[in-house]
């Protein structure tokens, strides 16, 4: 037996006008009217206080709050929702300074595990002495403890894409394109949603940015930008991914750490 139909068990099980249900009409045909909330709606049910206006057809359970106009939802879309794989996006880019020439982007992407992780990664960060440094400040011999600190650990295994671009100025769509790349390698099905948090992009980019997305069909619960007193050590990872991408290109060390995390499964090239 379904939740919904537990619930208005409860609801109804004692048959009188005094209960939750005020008014029961043909309940051979399972169609409420003005069902009160109460303890019983909250616990099993989840909807917020007031009357609602319930009708069952086939699959389809439709609710609406007596004053409100913003809310009217699927209850089973709802209930699939709850099981949806949760994603969450940490996305950074370097590159626009070579005008084009070369612009990568960095995308960590995380499940429900993203608290362990964090604690590993903030571990790191300390111990490595790179600490909350941008990947630019941090010196040579930090970076350099900081990624073989992340390629021993084993938290880190599918959590960090990156894709190159070369020749274009397309900054923002990019960015998405790559992002979007990095959620549906993540997500195990269709059944997901996305959490995103991009760093330095302001207001009307972070619009495009999500518009892009959006265009490429990605389930996205939120999207929005970290401002710098806001950083998390996960956009400081993304961070660190494009500064050592740029620096495999000259940097015999960056080269092969960026190989050693992509033979392991740590880094995927999108």
């Amino acid at each position: 037996m379904c939740v919904f139909m537990r619930a208005l068990q409860i609801l109804c099980q004692d048959g009188d006008a005094q209960g939750p249900c005020v008014q029961v009409i043909n309940p051979n045909r399972l169609v409420f009217q003005r069902i009160r909330s109460s303890r019983a709606l909250h616990e099993n049910l989840k909807l917020p206080t007031g009357y609602y206006r319930i009708a069952f057809k086939s699959s389809a359970c439709i609710y609406t709050p007596r004053f409100g106009q913003s809310e009217i939802g699927d209850f089973w879309y709802n209930q699939r929702m709850k099981r949806a794989q949760k994603l969450y996006a940490y996305v950074d880019e370097s590159g626009q300074d070579t005008r084009g020439r070369m612009f990568v982007v960095g995308i960590v992407v995380l499940e429900q595990e993203r608290e362990k992780i964090g604690q590993e990664l903030e571990r790191i960060e300390e111990q490595s002495g790179k600490r909350i440094k941008k990947w630019h400040k941090a010196s040579h011999d930090h970076r350099i403890a900081y990624f073989e600190d992340i390629t021993r650990s084993r938290v880190f295994h599918d959590t960090l894409f990156f894709e190159i671009f070369t020749e274009s100025r397309k900054y923002i769509e990019m960015t998405s394109y790559a992002t979007a790349k990095a959620i549906l390698k993540k997500a195990s099905g269709d059944n997901y949603t996305a959490t995103i948090f991009i760093d330095g992009f302001r207001k009307r980019e972070i619009e495009v940015f999500t518009h892009g997305l959006r265009d490429l069909h990605i389930k996205r619960r939120k999207v929005r930008g970290v401002k710098k007193e806001e950083s998390s050590s996960f956009v400081r990872l993304a961070d660190a991914l494009c500064g050592l991408i740029h620096d495999a290109s000259a940097d015999p060390w960056a080269t092969a750490t960026l190989n050693k995390m992509k033979k392991e499964g740590i880094v995927t090239s999108l």
